[in-house]
Order: structure tokens, then sequence, then C-alpha cells
């Protein structure tokens, strides 16, 4: 589970020695020493440790302000992109209908929305919602929702674990996706080219393929950029996390973070589309725009490049004008253009106007 967390990216985290009332102090010491040993090298590393026991009490306060202070402040932080919800659990309940339950992944979502079931596409309105357990108007992101669906697409028999609620704007279902591949260290083997995995993203557990793309394998404790292609449509987005498991889904083998949910079918591998992968692998969205355009002469489609890293309108606008670019289209059809691929393709239509 530590190497799981760690695959994931968790940095921020306690860890809590349980029973020490049925310890002696030294006991109690080597063990948190040992924790800490445990956690080295990991994101957890310098998490703070709570020794503590649940028949005296000793500790409980302190964890308990600690968990707290943790939450108010991911709270405060604003929700960003379009909503997602990592649908876990699907049900009826007598009087009120469909409810589906899960971790709300970015965004906001209020009672009378409607929203998009993906992969599937269709379509649901939110009739209420519970945060937490309890009645709410809006969930946030980073927050545990039960939604109580209505309309079209809330139908029971249609709706399974591993399928997303999001915004329409988010529905983006794909089969292929590129990935920074971290393989873990205790791996007796290498990771080879075509070797079949269960993926596991959000709540979805799905066969499939992973295609190295540079050289055929990545040895244990090795990253590199990998292709996975799934056995049937999924919903993901740039920059989420993954765990890959091997074909039997018994054992952790990799996990790792999208770069890019688009996948080409054809020259995965090639020296252009590395060199784009690499341009996207930045987590900051202004750095990947800004080292994408020189890329793509022919200019980059900004819908796309929003719609793959789940931009809201808002922060697509603001990031579009603060890029030193051309823009061209509207809507779902909106292009840039580097200003030195602009002033190229101007000149050259010039050229060829003035010779014809």
């Amino acid at each position: 589970h530590l190497a799981i967390l760690d695959l994931l990216g968790a940095n921020k985290g306690a860890v809590a020695v349980t029973k020490i009332d049925a310890i002696s102090p030294e006991r109690r010491d080597e063990v948190v020493r040992a924790a800490r040993e445990t956690v080295r090298g990991t994101g957890l590393e310098g998490a703070e440790i709570f020794p503590l026991s649940a028949v005296t009490g000793e500790g409980v306060d302190a964890l308990k302000t600690h968990l707290e202070e943790a939450a108010s402040a991911f709270a405060a932080a604003p929700p960003r992109g379009r909503f997602r919800l990592a649908i876990d659990r699907v049900f009826t309940f007598a009087g009120a209908g469909l409810v589906v339950t899960g971790s709300v992944y970015s965004g906001r979502v209020a009672v009378g929305e409607r929203l998009i079931l993906s992969p599937t596409g269709t379509e649901a309105r939110v009739r209420a919602l519970h945060v937490h357990d309890r009645e709410a108007e809006e969930a946030h992101q980073g927050e545990r929702a039960a939604l109580n669906l209505a309309g079209p697409g809330a139908r029971r028999a249609d709706i399974k674990r591993g399928d997303w609620l999001v915004h329409p704007a988010a529905h983006a279902p794909t089969r292929r996706i590129d990935a920074r591949l971290q393989v873990l260290a205790s791996e007796a083997k290498p990771l080879k080219h075509e070797t079949p995995a269960h993926l596991h993203l959000g709540a979805l557990e799905v066969p499939c393929r992973v295609a190295v793309l540079n050289g055929r394998q990545i040895a244990p404790g090795e990253s590199d950029l990998v292709q996975i292609l799934c056995d049937r449509l999924i919903t993901a987005h740039t920059l989420d996390r993954l765990i890959l498991r091997d074909q039997s889904a018994r054992r952790t083998m990799a996990g790792g973070r999208i770069v890019d949910s688009f996948s080409p079918e054809r020259g995965r591998a090639r020296a252009p589309r590395l060199a784009q992968l690499a341009a996207m692998e930045s987590e900051a969205h202004v750095e990947a725009l800004a080292a994408l355009l020189p890329l793509a002469p022919g200019g980059l489609d900004l819908s796309r490049f929003a719609l793959a890293r789940n931009l809201d309108a808002a922060e697509s606008e603001a990031l579009f004008a603060d890029t030193d670019m051309i823009q061209a289209g509207a809507g779902g059809a909106l292009a840039g253009m580097s200003k030195d691929h602009w002033q190229a393709l101007t000149r050259n239509i010039s050229e060829a106007l003035a010779n014809w």
C-alpha cells in the first residue's frame, strides 16, 4: 500500500503507531524508528508520526487536530477544472431512485446541473446530493459525494464501478493513453514491451497492454514513456495518476501519470511524437503550452489541449490570453500558432501568390 501511495504521488500524510498502551516506552520508540525507516525514500518521508492508544486516549487528540488542520487547508484551495467524479458505487434507494457515490476529482457541481456519464455518453441530472453523508447544495473537488440522478442516463444497469460522472465539456472517452511510468524497484524483471497488465485509474480496473516507447523494456526502479492500450473505452485526462498491476491483477508492478490522454494510433514512438510528449510532461499548463507551440508548425489544437488537461472556460481563456501566440477560430475549433510559425506561414503564402 505504501508503494501504491508513492506511485500515486502522495506527499502529504501522517503515520499512526497504535496500541502503545500494550508495550513499553522503549518498544514504542523502537517502532517509531522503524516506521520512520519504512517511509524513507517515499513521498511520505518526513511525515509526522503519532503514537496513540484508543484505550487511554493518548495521542488521539493530537492526531485529530493534525487531520482537521490538513482538511481545512485542503478545503480552502479553490476547485480547479471541470467537474469529474470517479464512480465507485451505484445503487437504488427507496423513495429517491438511482444514487452513485465517489470521489470528486476536480471542479464542483450543484443540484439541478446536467452531467454526462462517461464513457457511455448518456446524460443525467443531479436531483439531490450528499457530501460526507450530509445533504448539500454543492459538491467540490476533494470531497466524497453521493448524487441522486434522474434523466435518460440514470439507469442502474448501464452504470458500473469505474465509470465517471463529468461536466459535458469534460467527456472525452479514449482507449489509448501515453504515460510516464515508474517501475517498482522491487520487481524481479524489467517491464517488457507489449506486456499485458491491469490498469487502475480512479475506481476503474481494466485489462490493457503496455507498449514501451523508448527501447524494449523498463528496468526495475527506472521510469520511461509508454503507451497504454485498453481493452475498452475509458475516461481519462492528462496528469491523472494510474497504477499498473500484473496480468492476474495480484501484484503491483508500476505506476505513473498520464502525459497525453489522446494518444495516436500510429507513429507513437517516432522522434517528433516523443518530442511532443517531452513538452507535455510539465504539470504547469503554461509551460506545456509554450513548449508545444514551437513543435506545431501547422498550429496547435487549443480546444483539444484544454480538454485533455480538463481546463474550464475561465482557466483556458486566461492561459491562452497570457501565451505569446496567434489564435484563430473559436469554441471547439480554436487553434494557436507561435509567432515564428505564423510569420513563416504568411511569408510562404505571399511568395506562392506572387509566383502564381
